[in-house]
């Protein structure tokens, strides 16, 4: 269930733009976000709920962060993609003008966006030259608004890389923690629940229920929302009973969820793990291709005792555009996230139910003419929670999430660049078990 490693790209962002800050020290969430509910693309306006905080001169980035759609039937192809639709398009550019609610773009819009599919306008700080001095960290991914989940900085000449930038577990949202009662939604050992997606019951029965589904850069289906089908690059839940989710997708695919094993005949039974969510690949990355995605959550593993996992989130989005960027030998990140539950002995570990699976790694884009100094860049996807039941049977433990993407300006990157883009491994039945 460890998946492959992704590989790692290279694109030149061509930017243009004239408005600069000189140079400060900055740290924190140095980006703000707008859902952008309308766009004109004759005229290069947005229209935003607000524009209060924005100003003219500000640099921007346009990103569409959902809006695939995917395959629907009960079956192994349940979230494959069947088009991509707008997923992931973006570009850079600067607000001219604007109103109480309307933002008139200087650049005329390259792309194409649908508004109904979560696309937002970032903010770009831009500045002459520039020191991180305290760690800088992406606003959170805010899954009602579509909006978060992005660090976007520019300077003209230099960027101090004097302290990280962290995009990690700030990218889709892993299968939300929900647990399944018994009584009530019992499970029965004459009937395996193999179902690709379930609603809430309690239909069909009150035994048919699953984890929830990773989020990912296709929105859910209304009714399809758990079991273990993938949702694009979101990681399938697992299903009743006591089944891992599995891991969440970027450039990686996700890891399946494990089943339950070594259960007696008069038991219930659990062979539908969650099915790993697809690799993006395929869907952007080329530089005729042009789109950039946030890691997908894991899927939520099956729980009645309130000892399950959710799903991890996946990492969000890290672009840096400078001349040159000067490094003290820090990190950049924008890993998966692991779940947890403090209700566990071991909170990093499912107690007798299902555990949960980790998040894809996200995207970290470097345009620079040149690095000096080392980093490290970690787009990692992350490991999938262990299983424990203490007792004869073991439940399933959590796959682990897809490695992310490295994509920098230039043919090679730098021997003082360390990047690391590998998928996370899968969770094991723990020695706490028999």
């Amino acid at each position: 269930m460890k998946k492959r490693k992704p590989l790692i790209l290279f694109l030149i962002i061509l930017t243009t733009g004239y408005y600069q800050l000189f140079g400060q020290s900055i740290s924190g969430i140095v980006n703000t976000y707008y859902k952008v509910t309308a766009i004109n693309p004759a005229t290069n306006i947005l229209t935003l709920p607000s524009t209060a905080g924005l100003s003219a001169g500000t640099r921007v980035m346009l990103i569409q962060m959902k809006g695939a759609t995917v395959n629907n039937t009960n079956s192994a192809a349940f979230g494959d993609i069947t088009t991509p639709n707008l997923a992931g398009n973006y570009e850079i550019n600067t607000i001219c003008d604007l109103t109480a609610t309307t933002v008139f773009l200087h650049f005329q819009l390259l792309k194409t966006y649908n508004t109904s599919a979560f696309v937002q306008l970032v903010t770009i700080p831009k500045y002459d030259d520039v020191t991180i001095s305290g760690p800088v960290t992406a606003g959170a991914w805010n899954s009602a608004t579509g909006t978060g989940g992005v660090v976007a900085i520019e300077a003209s000449n230099t960027i101090f890389l004097n302290s990280s930038v962290s995009a990690t577990g700030m990218g889709f949202s892993g299968g939300t923690f929900i647990n399944y009662p018994t009584p009530t939604y019992d499970c029965n050992w004459t009937t395996n629940i193999t179902n690709f997606f379930l609603g809430l019951p309690p239909a069909p029965n009150n035994y048919y229920h699953g984890g929830k589904k990773g989020e990912s850069i296709s929105d859910y289906i209304a009714g399809s929302e758990y079991a273990r089908g993938k949702q694009a690059n979101g990681g399938g839940g697992g299903n009743n009973h006591n089944t891992g989710g599995a891991g969440g997708g970027n450039y990686g695919s996700g890891g399946n969820g494990g089943v339950r094993s070594n259960e007696s005949a008069f038991l219930c039974h659990g062979p539908g793990g969650g099915v790993g969510a697809l690799s993006l690949a395929g869907y952007g990355y080329t530089a005729g291709n042009n789109r950039v995605f946030m890691g997908g959550g894991g899927g939520g593993g099956h729980q009645n005792n309130g000892f399950g996992m959710a799903g991890g989130n996946g990492g969000g989005i890290v672009l840096l555009m400078a001349t040159s960027i000067v490094s003290s030998g820090t990190t950049i990140s924008a890993n998966g996230q692991s779940p947890t539950n403090s209700l566990c002995l071991d909170p990093s570990q499912a107690e007798g139910d299902g555990g949960g699976g980790g998040g894809a790694g996200g995207s970290i884009l470097l345009n620079a003419g040149s690095v000096t100094g080392n980093i490290t860049v970690e787009a990692m996807g992350a490991r999938g929670t262990n299983a424990s039941n203490r007792v004869s049977d073991c439940t399933g433990p959590g796959g682990g999430g897809g490695g992310g993407v490295f994509w920098m300006s230039g043919a090679t990157i730098p021997g003082n660049i360390t990047a690391n883009v590998t998928g996370g491994t899968n969770g094991v039945v723990s020695m706490g078990s028999n």
